[in-house]
């Protein structure tokens, strides 16, 4: 008996606008990607000053740590930083004074262009069933419940949301 499910991590957004995140950062660290900028400081006034520089900017959005938006799983603020400055398509944080092709790392909730594939297809499987998008965490649990496995409770994946894809359900 075999189940296919193909799948993939992420869309993909084209880019054609570099934007230069050029604002004094007070000797924080920063980890730089082409779609999100973490920022790291120790200190909460200069996090407060780099935040003030930054919302004055209408291409991007600034969160602290608190307002990190829930749905993106940046719980760990070692990893994720102080700060965080997210873009939107069609611009990318570079230097670059052009840039082409595609990237992804937007916001899946607000660019749909980041939305990925899943088809499934089985015993299991209601056929031609189509479903609404869904975040890839809950492919796990599927894939589990699909193979008689336990579902473990510390995982973010719930098998509710595509439980209705299989045969009987």
């Amino acid at each position: 008996d075999v189940t296919l499910i193909v799948s993939s991590d992420h869309g993909m957004a084209t880019i054609t606008e570099p934007f230069n995140l050029d604002v004094d950062f007070r000797g924080a660290r920063t980890v730089f990607s082409s779609t999100g900028v973490s920022i790291f400081h120790d200190d909460d006034e200069v996090l407060a000053e780099i935040k003030s520089d930054i919302q004055e900017m209408e291409e991007v959005k600034v969160y602290s740590y608190d307002e990190f938006p829930a749905e993106y799983h940046f719980q760990n603020r070692d990893r994720s930083g102080d700060l965080l400055v997210t873009i939107a398509p069609p611009k990318v944080f570079s230097r670059r004074e052009t840039v082409s092709g595609g990237t992804h790392g937007y916001d899946p909730y607000v660019h749909t262009d980041m939305h990925t594939i899943f088809y499934a297809e089985g015993s299991q499987i209601k056929p031609n069933y189509e479903i609404e998008t869904f975040e890839n965490v809950h492919v796990y649990p599927l894939i589990a419940e699909i193979l008689g496995l336990p579902i473990p409770d510390d995982i973010d994946g719930d098998l509710s949301v595509l439980k209705d894809v299989m045969i009987g359900e």
